[in-house]
This record gives structure tokens, C-alpha cells and sequence, in this order.
């Protein structure tokens, strides 16, 4: 009995101890956490990082954001989350078995990535002046062509659009301008390879330029990094004179295919430019002209005399109280406009071999009738690792466009539809009653300018086609020293059609004329070149040593067709013209050979030494001295990290650069200027034949050479509250020597001037950049971000010349220059009269009897001698009574040279197109699932010249007026002396600019204000959001023309600011829709 229940005590407590011990097993199993970690957008963060603290057990995440963590026993309870770029965060773990997180984006970091010439450093240890322009920073913002992404997004960038017109010629100047006759745009460089901007046919003389770089797509666009001191640029030697644009685009990335669709629709208006007057105000103006000129003469007695133009004759001659409104042109010639673009993007891969390709179409309804851009794109990036060494990164893009261009612009001919609408009467019938078609005939049975003719009837097609191909390997001798190799390849065939039938003026005058030009081009690149990168304790270097070649070839050529029997089948039967001239083709090539090198020094993280040169030899200089050496060095001193300094705890960096060196620019020398060249022509003899004879073109001269750039830099980084606030300071001077120039020398050489270097141009500035994450949380930031920048651009000399004149204003009207620089100023200041005042009936003899004679009064001159002086200088040439250039209420002038008479040497500088400052202002905010982003850009200083204002402006009698002048002019019965109103503009008044046509140009524009709304945890999509944007929605400016962005007469260094009825600038309305699966 006894025993029995021994044993089943002993059997009860082996059960008992088995099951603690299974109880305590599981206690001490170890525990597992799950989970995702994502972006506060939503995405998921592949490669992110998950440690345990304190420990090495770890794990990272997979394509998905997805993780799987197996803690360890008696460790911390407490995961740290990291990934590059981000803020590290701690989660403690209790009970939880899955933990998911949102990492926060760091302000900026100072190990960011920047993109230099031949290589890329780390933000920190950068020593040149560098900008540079991320994807997220062009987020939903519209834009239509490369260049304009650079508009008040980097400071010390000025861009500047001719016009509003749909691939507009655009100028980007950087640091100021660095060549009178030169091209001062800066040198592309695309995926490590330099793209050529010469790339365009040969243009009709009636047309303005076009964007060479309008056929690349925008939306590829992954980062752009600004170059512009000569610590910076000096690596691309002789090409960097004007800056350095590296433009990457967007590149495969490693995970599961992903597809990206951007849908977008806008729409665009300019409303009405220009509120011109309506039938019984024009016919009022005229008649006060007829009754100004003829005070003696009662109305009655003009009307009985027939001296009145609107005199109620007929139905096209109306007395002005009887008149109709008549036919609003402007209104009949702008349309609102449409603008639809697709872009698809399919990526994917792993580490091994990773690919994209990018299709897009972009298809834009001018504003004006008949002008129409399209773009199409194709391009394909593929990343591939060859075995453990060697890295593969290959480009190719092919790129088409197609613009149906409108001439708007009077500047090269008189059939500008945007002149011809301010021009027309308003009582010229838009259609032919009889045909219903557009009218041709003025109130008065002449030939007229419809401007809805000239948009409809011209045919004006320009065609770009490219390829642009790069590849890129990389072969890593270890981690510190790699060898890379790159070949570019850009063939492009441009190409220019305009056929205007005999309805236009151009066509009628030449019975039909077809204007046909192409330019081939093609750029061949090689480079070879070794990165070395090596810390050695407290030294750190950074070296690159390489070689490039380049071949350029192009083959240019124009035709013009006249005389056609009949046109209605344009440029498919050119047998129709009877007539064909111009035939020149011409082909050149250029290449250039180089070795370069940079060498990077840092000891202690705190003193950089940076030095650079680029040793080049150009072609175009092969009969004098093709080689030259473009040095720069820098130093940096990171002072945060001194001890002094790194324990104030609100400064995280204080760094100080000083950079200095030398860059040169070929770009103002043709090929083959070095080289006696010569022209084929006839030539008639004493035996009253023609010979085809043979004759020198030009004097060469064998010692042109580079026109070079050398740069002081000072710069200051200064970041603060851990890198909250972010600034940088530069302050610079560059001094352009060698300027090309053409001296003047004695006609009997049979030239009237030989190309030499000789000239002296000085820019200084200084650019402030200004950063600051107001706000950083998981459901709401706000990033603002100020860039300003002040640049002058000064003449010291050119050579033997006492001045530089701009190119003519226009080929008709102002058919002079508009600009005049003299040393010691400023570029391209505008030249012409100075109004003083208005002319008055007091200040003639006896203007109520007819008497327009001037007054004089008695003045005592300087010797003491007393002599009679008129009151004002005549315009007229001969004479002192001419009625229509003393009449009242037209324009006084002053007199410089006191000869009584306003001629061109009276002339003198009356406006300044230079800005005194321009600047960008991007807010950036992020509400939840909405981000709202809301960019500012302004020029403040900048004078225009709007030459509209003499036509419709001023009273000139051969066009119409806007309604503000109409209400404020100068009349017998509204007598004042405000200049911008005078009664008439005389005969100056449309051929040489003077001072009221000179406004402030100043403007602050809302460029682009956008809102889009993520939509989350939708099926088959990763990520889906709508996005409203609008642009150009306000512009704040005193300027009285449609758009204070505007130049017309292009972006060269002498004739900025100028405005002669440009294609305005729109307001875009844009509704999109991005789709991520």
C-alpha cells in the first residue's frame, strides 16, 4: 500500500517538473518581429536597415519594404530603423510581434551625391560654386522644354524666353554674359556626354530662332547639377567659359518591375493682349489728327473739304458717332489652347541587370491659330553588373518634334500676325462678303495684311530628329581605384520648310515663295579617364586623370523657290517655280582633343585642396596655336569641425571655399576661320561679258585664339539646427579677355575689317541661397527655398572701338539700332531720344491761325552775348513750320548737340535691360496625403523696350490704339504734358526708339502653383495621384504690355529686352494623373 502510492507521488511529480520545463522552454524561444518600413509618402524603402540595439543582429528589408527579425536572447528590447537619406528611428518592441514605420526624410545630408565633371563627390567635400536641381524640386510642375526647369531654380542662372510661342528660342545665361559675338550659353552635358547646340538649319530670314534643345523631354530629367566658378568648370577647359548644365536623367532601379504612367491635360489662354480701339474710337482719332493739323479749319469746313477720313461717305468711311464697333482681329487671331502629354516609364531588375524605358508624346495647340508642337520620345537605360568588377550603364534616347510655327513678331518683316492685328483698321470685314472667305481687301479697295491670313495661308514646319546615344563602363580595381570609359554618339537631322502662297504679303510680293534649309549633324565622343579614392588615417584623396575626343560634323544647307505658276501644291512640285536662288550648302568639321585632371586633398575632414586643368587642343585654331592649359585651384576650410566652433550646438556647418582659375571659349570662331577662304562669282569685263571668277572671302587671321575667363570665387556654406537651416553665400568676379573682335581697317584692302582678339569684359555678382525645413513631421512639412542673385556685366574695352552698337531693331520700322554699349558700362544699355515734354499751343508763333513756326525766347550765353533760342528742337530736316512735326501735343526731344534740329546725333542711353536682381521662391508642403507646392519667380531692376507702344501706344497714324491711350491722349480739349499720352507721334515715331518706350520691367510671377492628392491602398496600383497645377497664374509688374518675360530680338549680349509684338505668354491650367503599379 505503501509503495503504491510512493509511486504515484513520484509518476505526479515528473509530470509536474516536465511541464514547468516545457513552460520555460517556450519562455526563452526566441521572439520573432515582422514588419514594413516605408517613406512618409508611402513607398517602400528597399535595403532599409533593421538592428537590434546594441547588438550586430540585424536584417534589412526586401523589395517591398518588407522585413523579418529574429531577436536575441537577453538583449535590448529596442529596434533601430535606418536608411540612407533618412532620419533613424528607435522603436521600443514590449509584446508586439510586428512593428511598421515611416522614416522621415533628413533635411540634407551632407553625404549627398553631387555630380561633377568626370566623377561625383560627396556634398561635403565639393570647394567649387555648384547648384544643383533634383527631380522632387520640378515635382509637378509644368514644364515644356529643358531649359525652362532652370527658371529661378539655381541662383546666379538667368533664363530669359524670346516669347510665349511653343519652342521659342531661350537664352541661359550663367554669371552674367562672357562674349560680345560669341554664343554665351553654357555647354550641355548629357549623361557625362557634351551635346552640341548648333544643331539647327539654317533659319528663313522672316522667322525668329527657335529652342535647339526643345526636342528633349523634361520628364527624364533625374537631377541637374549647375557648374559655374572655375573650380568647378575648369575641368572642361575650353568649353566652360559660360557654365557647365550636367543633366542626368533618370536611371532602371533594382526591385520588381514597376510601371509609371503620367497622364496630363492643360489648357491655356492670353486672354485679350491688347484691348485696342473699337470702330467710333479709331475713326475719332483720326479725325482729331486732320483737325490738329488744321486749327484755322471749323469742322464743318474739314468736312467740306474732304480732309476728314471719316467723313460718313460710306459704309467703311462712317462718321464716329455712327460707327460700329467693327472687327476685333485680336480676338479673332488668339484661341485658347491645348496641351496633352503621356509619359510611360517601365523599370525593374536586380543587381546583376536592371532596365527602363521611357515612351512620351507631348502635343501642344499654340494660343495663336495654326501653331502647333509636337514631341515625341523614346528612351531606354539599362545598368549591368559584369562578375564583381565591372559595372555597365548604357543611354539611348531617340527624340522627334515637329513645330508648325506662326510668325508673330514684325521685327524681320512686315507679316507679323500679332503687328498686322494692331496694325488693321477696325473697319476692315474679317471674311470677303462674297466668298466668305478671309478678307484681302482694305476700306479703300487696296491690298491689305489679314493677319488670319498670314496665320492660315503660311506654311512653316520645322523638324528635329535625333539620336543620342552613351554608354558607360566602369571597371573597379578595388574600392578605392576605378577606370571608366564612356563613348557618346548625337546624329541629328534639322530641318526647316516655309511655303507662303500668294495670299500672304511675303508670297504675293514673290509670287509664291518656298523656303527649304536642313542641317545634319553629328558629334562623336570618346573619354577615357581613372577615378582614385583612398582615406589614409587622417588624409583623404581623390584624384581623376583622363582623355576625351571629340569630332563634330555638319552638313548645312538652304534653297528658295519663287515665281510658282500656281501654289496650291506647295512644296510637292517645286517645278512649279520659276524661279530658284540661294542654293548654298556647306560642311564643316571641328574636333577637339584633350587631357584633363583633377586632384582632391582633405586631411583632418576639415582642409580641402582642390586642383584642376584641362589641357586642350580645337581645331578651329589648327594654323596658329591650337593648344592651351585652363588651370583652377581651391581651397576649403570646414570650421564647424574646429573646436572653437563644434560645440555651439546650433551651427552644423561652416565651411569656407576660395576658388581661382581660368576657362576659355571658342565658341564666336566658325571652322576654318584660321584658313584663306574663298567665294565663287561673276564678274563683268571691259568686253561687256560675264566671268565666273574666283576671290578671297575674307583676311584670315592665323592667330585667333580663345576668348578666356578667369574667376575669383569666395564662398560660404553656413547650415544650422541640424541642418535645418541651410545657406550659401558666393561672391565673384570674372574678367573675359580675348574678346573676338572685328577690327576695322582701310577699305582699300578690300575688306572693311580683319577678326582679331581684343577686348575686356568684367562680370561681378554675388548669389545668396537660402533653405529652411519649417516644418518636418510625419503628417505635415514645409521646405522653403530663396535663391537671389545680383550680376553686373561691364565693357572695360574693344579694342580700337569707342563704342559697340546692337544689330538693326527690325528690317521695316526701326530699321536701326536700339542699343549702344559704351567701355565702362553696362551691356546693351538702349540708345535713342529723350523726351522731355509735350508740345503746347503756346509754345508756337500762332498755332490757332494755322502759324506752327516756334517761339524763341532771349537767352545770354556764356561770352555774355544775347541771341534769340526756339523753345524746342524741330524733328522736322528742314524748315521751322512743319505742322507735323510741331504739332501739339507731340513729342520734344532734347537737343544734345544744341543745333536746333533732332538727328541721330542726338541720340543718348535711355534704359538699362540688365536686372539689378532675380531670384526663385519654392514652397514646398506636405498635408497628409496631399503635397502643394508653390513656386515664385521674379526679376527686379530691368528695363524693356516696347516697341508695340509705337504703334499702338503713341498715335502713330497707320495703326490702331489701345483703348488706354485712346482715353488719355493729348486733344485740344484734354491738354496736359504727360509724355505717354501725346496727341500724335510725329515722324520719329516708329524709327528710332526714344525714352517713353522704355518701361520697368520688373515682375514677380506665381510661375507654378500645384496640389496633388496620393490616393492610397488602391488595388493593382502602388501609388495613384491627381494633380492640378497652374502656371503663370499672377504676375505682379508695372509693365503695360502682355508679358514682362519677353525678348524678342533673341538672348545675345546686346539686344535683350526687347518687345515687338511677341507671342505672349499664357496662363496653363493642367489636370494630371500619375499611376505607379
Amino acid at each position: 500500500m505503501k509503495r503504491t502510492y510512493n509511486y504515484h507521488l513520484i509518476d505526479i511529480l515528473k509530470k509536474t517538473l516536465f511541464f514547468v520545463f516545457f513552460c520555460f522552454s517556450i519562455g526563452l524561444q526566441a521572439q520573432t518581429i515582422t514588419g514594413k518600413i516605408t517613406s512618409v509618402e508611402g513607398d517602400p524603402l528597399f535595403g532599409a536597415f533593421v538592428l537590434q540595439k546594441g547588438t550586430t543582429n540585424g536584417t534589412s528589408t526586401d523589395f517591398d519594404g518588407n522585413y523579418k527579425l529574429k531577436l536575441l536572447d537577453n538583449q535590448s528590447k529596442i529596434l533601430v530603423f535606418s536608411y540612407l537619406g533618412y532620419k533613424n528611428v528607435e522603436k521600443a518592441i514590449g509584446d508586439l510581434k510586428t512593428i511598421n514605420v515611416k522614416l522621415v526624410e533628413e533635411s540634407q545630408s551632407l553625404d549627398e551625391i553631387v555630380i561633377v565633371g568626370y566623377g561625383e563627390k560627396k556634398r561635403q567635400d565639393v570647394t567649387g560654386a555648384i547648384s544643383s536641381i533634383k527631380a522632387k524640386d520640378l515635382e509637378d510642375q509644368f514644364y515644356t522644354n529643358i531649359t525652362e526647369t532652370l527658371q529661378g531654380q539655381a541662383s546666379g542662372v538667368l533664363v530669359t524666353s524670346d516669347s510665349g510661342e511653343p519652342g521659342a528660342g531661350i537664352s541661359v545665361n550663367i554669371r552674367g554674359i562672357n562674349s560680345l559675338t560669341g554664343n554665351s550659353q553654357p555647354l550641355y552635358v548629357l549623361n557625362g556626354i557634351p551635346i552640341g547646340l548648333d544643331t539647327q538649319a539654317p533659319g528663313d530670314d522672316f522667322f525668329t530662332g527657335t529652342n535647339p534643345l526643345a526636342s528633349l523631354n523634361p520628364d527624364d530629367i533625374q537631377s541637374i547639377e549647375i557648374l559655374k566658378d572655375a573650380s568647378a568648370t575648369a575641368i572642361y577647359g575650353a568649353r566652360a567659359a559660360n557654365g557647365v548644365v550636367l543633366i542626368t536623367t533618370k536611371e532602371a532601379k533594382i526591385g520588381k518591375v514597376k510601371i509609371t504612367t503620367n497622364l496630363r491635360t492643360s489648357i491655356s489662354d492670353v486672354g485679350v493682349p491688347y484691348n485696342l480701339m473699337v470702330g467710333g474710337q479709331y475713326a475719332q482719332f483720326r479725325n482729331d489728327i486732320v483737325g490738329l493739323l488744321n486749327p484755322q479749319l471749323t469742322f464743318d469746313e474739314l468736312l467740306a473739304t474732304n480732309r476728314l477720313f471719316f467723313d460718313g461717305s460710306n459704309e467703311f468711311r462712317p462718321l464716329p458717332e455712327n460707327a460700329a464697333d467693327g472687327t476685333r482681329f485680336m480676338d479673332a487671331l488668339f484661341r485658347k489652347g491645348i496641351n496633352r502629354n503621356a509619359n510611360v516609364t517601365i523599370s525593374g531588375g536586380d543587381e546583376n541587370m536592371s532596365q527602363l524605358l521611357s515612351v512620351s508624346f507631348n502635343d501642344i495647340e499654340g494660343n495663336i491659330i495654326n501653331s502647333h508642337f509636337q514631341r515625341a520620345n523614346l528612351r531606354y537605360n539599362s545598368k549591368m553588373k559584369i562578375g564583381e568588377k565591372f559595372k555597365l550603364n548604357s543611354n539611348i534616347q531617340l527624340n522627334y518634334s515637329r513645330n508648325q510655327r506662326v510668325q508673330t513678331s514684325a521685327r524681320t518683316g512686315l507679316s507679323g500676325v500679332v503687328f498686322s492685328a494692331m496694325r488693321i483698321s477696325p473697319f476692315v470685314p474679317l471674311f470677303d462678303l462674297e466668298t466668305g472667305e478671309f478678307n484681302l481687301i482694305g476700306i479703300d479697295g487696296e491690298i491689305i495684311t489679314n493677319p488670319l491670313v498670314e496665320a492660315t495661308e503660311s506654311d512653316n514646319v520645322q523638324k528635329d530628329k535625333r539620336l543620342i546615344f552613351s554608354t558607360e563602363g566602369t571597371y573597379s580595381f578595388n574600392d578605392n581605384f576605378k577606370w571608366t570609359n564612356r563613348i557618346g554618339y548625337n546624329a541629328g537631322l534639322n530641318t526647316n520648310q516655309v511655303f507662303n502662297n500668294k495670299k500672304t504679303v511675303v508670297g504675293a510680293n514673290s509670287s509664291g515663295r518656298l523656303f527649304l534649309s536642313e542641317r545634319e549633324s553629328n558629334r562623336f565622343t570618346v573619354e577615357s579617364f581613372l577615378n582614385f579614392n583612398k582615406r589614409f588615417n587622417k588624409h583623404k584623396i581623390n584624384a581623376t586623370v583622363g582623355a576625351s575626343y571629340t569630332d563634330i560634323t555638319s552638313f548645312a544647307k538652304r534653297e528658295l523657290y519663287t515665281d510658282f505658276t500656281f501654289d496650291d501644291l506647295g512644296l510637292d512640285a517645286l517645278q512649279l517655280a520659276s524661279t530658284s536662288q540661294n542654293f548654298i550648302s556647306i560642311r564643316t568639321n571641328n574636333y577637339f582633343k584633350s587631357l584633363l585632371y583633377r586632384f582632391n586633398y582633405t586631411i583632418n575632414d576639415k582642409y580641402t585642396l582642390t586642383t584642376t586643368g584641362r589641357y586642350d587642343g580645337d581645331s578651329k585654331f589648327s594654323q596658329g596655336e591650337p593648344w592651351g592649359f585652363f588651370p583652377s585651384a581651391a581651397i576649403s576650410w570646414d570650421a564647424h569641425k574646429e573646436k572653437f566652433i563644434r560645440d555651439i550646438r546650433a551651427i552644423s556647418l561652416l565651411k569656407l571655399r576660395v576658388s581661382y582659375g581660368q576657362v576659355g571659349s571658342s565658341r564666336g570662331v566658325a571652322p576654318y576661320s584660321t584658313l584663306d577662304t574663298y567665294n565663287i562669282s561673276n564678274i563683268g569685263l571691259t568686253d561687256n561679258n560675264l566671268y565666273t571668277g574666283t576671290f578671297p572671302a575674307r583676311i584670315a587671321n592665323k592667330n585667333l585664339t580663345w576668348e578666356t575667363s578667369t574667376t575669383l570665387n569666395l564662398g560660404l556654406n553656413a547650415n544650422f539646427f541640424r541642418n535645418r537651416l541651410r545657406t550659401s553665400v558666393d561672391v565673384y568676379e570674372r574678367i573675359t579677355e580675348n574678346l573676338l573682335n572685328n577690327q576695322p581697317i582701310p577699305r582699300q584692302n578690300g575688306f572693311a575689317s580683319v577678326p582679331i582678339n581684343d577686348g575686356t569684359l568684367n562680370n561681378r555678382g554675388i548669389e545668396v541661397d537660402l533653405a529652411y525645413d519649417v516644418f518636418k513631421e510625419e503628417n505635415f512639412s514645409w521646405t522653403t527655398k530663396l535663391n537671389l542673385t545680383r550680376n553686373v556685366t561691364k565693357l572695360v574695352d574693344y579694342g580700337a572701338l569707342e563704342f559697340i552698337d546692337g544689330r538693326g531693331l527690325a528690317t521695316n520700322f526701326f530699321g536701326i539700332n536700339g542699343t549702344r554699349t559704351y567701355p565702362g558700362e553696362e551691356l546693351g544699355l538702349f540708345f535713342g531720344y529723350k523726351v522731355t515734354g509735350l508740345i503746347q499751343p503756346s509754345d508756337l508763333v500762332d498755332y490757332a491761325a494755322g502759324d506752327f513756326r516756334i517761339r524763341t525766347e532771349e537767352v545770354t550765353l556764356e561770352d555774355g552775348t544775347v541771341t534769340q533760342q526756339q523753345l524746342f528742337a524741330t524733328t522736322a530736316p528742314v524748315g521751322n513750320g512743319n505742322p507735323g512735326a510741331n504739332a501739339p501735343g507731340t513729342w520734344k526731344f532734347e537737343d544734345i548737340d544744341g543745333d536746333g534740329r533732332i538727328t541721330q546725333a542726338d541720340r543718348q542711353t535711355i534704359g538699362n535691360p540688365n536686372p539689378d536682381l532675380f531670384f526663385g521662391f519654392n514652397n514646398q508642403f506636405r498635408i497628409g496625403d496631399f503635397n502643394i507646392s508653390m513656386f515664385i519667380q521674379g526679376s527686379i531692376g530691368n528695363d524693356i523696350l516696347n516697341l508695340n507702344k509705337a504703334f499702338i501706344g503713341s498715335g502713330w497714324q497707320g495703326a490702331n490704339g489701345t483703348q488706354d491711350y485712346y482715353n488719355n491722349r493729348w486733344t485740344i480739349n484734354n491738354q496736359h504734358n504727360d509724355v505717354r499720352y501725346p496727341s500724335f507721334n510725329g515722324p520719329t515715331g516708329v524709327n528710332v526708339p526714344n525714352s517713353v518706350f522704355i518701361e520697368d520691367g520688373s515682375y514677380v510671377r506665381l510661375k507654378n502653383l500645384s496640389v496633388r492628392y496620393n490616393l492610397k491602398n488602391l488595388k493593382a496600383f502602388s501609388n495613384v495621384a491627381i494633380v492640378l497645377t497652374g502656371t503663370n497664374l499672377v504676375t505682379i509688374t508695372n509693365y503695360t504690355g502682355p508679358d514682362p518675360e519677353v525678348s524678342t530680338n533673341g538672348g545675345g549680349a546686346l539686344n535683350r529686352g526687347i518687345d515687338y509684338s511677341a507671342f505672349p505668354r499664357p496662363k496653363v491650367f493642367t489636370l494630371g494623373l500619375n499611376l505607379t503599379f
